[in-house]
């Protein structure tokens, strides 16, 4: 009987190592866990072969038959767990791949989509400042139309207009060249209503004049430059001034509302250099009008202030008395505030 039943823990004995047949990833499972069923598992199948050789042993066939048979059954039911629980991890460590993989390829799609986004937003900036050129060109082309100067005549023998530059409220400036200097100049042309009074069209006659007379002596690399002043007929008269090529300020603002420090520095430098020209003057001067829409830009970018119509001339008298303003108004003091808010 001892034989025997050493015969069948001989066999039980070997069996944890071709159990171990049945593990094809070592580390589906913890160590501890294998450890533990194959333990189980051992003392078991040692007992049900231990009743199985005494069975045996004393003559109790189907007694053994029924317990060998037993055995057997509960080892493929542990094999087939251990499997189900390798399947059940091996499904497991899939499925994180999986959504891994997933998550990755969202964020990478997120990151795409983003950068699509910035450029059709950069697109749009770019479309909306082609519109406001291509409606500023609009409103151009109508009021070059609808001027009374549009057959780009010679002025005063000398000035050959080009074409409408903008329009204001009384005035049009046109893009000429001067045929005696050989130079382009900026003519601006101003239009008294005919409906005025005459005392009213001469205070506006009177306010030009003082105008011209102010500008006509700044001399500096920072103010526009008046170069001529001219009667076309009994309600229009027109001021030659410097030509700059570039754009105002207004318009660098709108299409850049952040400038660069930098830029923004040697923009408001260039404006004080002209500034302090007109204050160093024996006769000082205070332009009272300065916004962006007043400071034009030539060729090379240099800054340039212009429109004097309201300005004012400090005399040496102390107080309002000293002051004559050369047009009603108030004036605005948008640029600085503008630069420093």
């Amino acid at each position: 009987m001892w034989y025997i039943h050493v015969q069948h823990l001989d066999i039980v004995d070997n069996f944890p190592q071709n159990l171990n047949v049945a593990f094809q990833d070592e580390e589906s499972l913890s160590y501890e866990l294998k450890h533990m069923m194959l333990c189980s598992l051992y003392l078991l199948l040692s007992g049900f072969y231990c009743l199985s050789s005494m069975s045996d042993s004393l003559g109790y066939m189907p007694a053994r038959n029924y317990l060998s048979s037993v055995g057997t059954v509960v080892l493929g039911f542990l094999v087939l767990l251990i499997n189900k629980g390798d399947t059940v991890d091996t499904e497991t460590g899939s499925q994180e791949e999986d959504f891994l993989l997933q998550d990755e390829i969202y964020k990478s799609r997120l990151a795409s989509i983003k950068r699509e986004e910035d450029t059709f937003m950069r697109e749009r900036d770019r479309y909306e400042l082609e519109k406001g050129r291509l409606i500023r060109e609009m409103k151009r082309i109508r009021d070059e139309d609808g001027s009374r100067f549009n057959n780009f005549q010679i002025l005063n023998y000398r000035y050959a207009l080009l074409n409408l530059l903008g329009k204001g409220g009384f005035s049009e400036v046109y893009k000429a060249f001067d045929l005696v200097e050989h130079r382009f100049v900026a003519c601006k042309l101003h239009g008294l209503n005919a409906q005025w009074s005459e005392d009213k069209k001469q205070s506006y006659i009177r306010h030009a004049i003082r105008e011209y007379n102010i500008h006509k002596t700044l001399v500096h690399h920072h103010i526009v430059r008046l170069w001529d002043i001219f009667e076309i007929d009994q309600n229009t008269f027109c001021t030659m001034l410097e030509y700059c090529s570039g754009k105002d300020l207004d318009a660098v603002l709108k299409a850049t509302p952040v400038l660069p420090e930098r830029e923004a520095r040697i923009i408001i430098i260039q404006i004080f250099q002209g500034l302090v020209y007109l204050n160093k003057r024996n006769t000082k001067i205070i332009h009272y009008d300065l916004k962006p829409g007043n400071v034009l830009f030539d060729d090379f970018g240099v800054a340039k202030v212009t429109d004097f119509g309201l300005s004012k001339i400090v005399e040496d008298d102390v107080g309002s008395q000293g002051m004559e303003l050369t047009s009603q108004g108030a004036g605005t003091y948008w640029l600085v505030l503008h630069f420093f808010s």
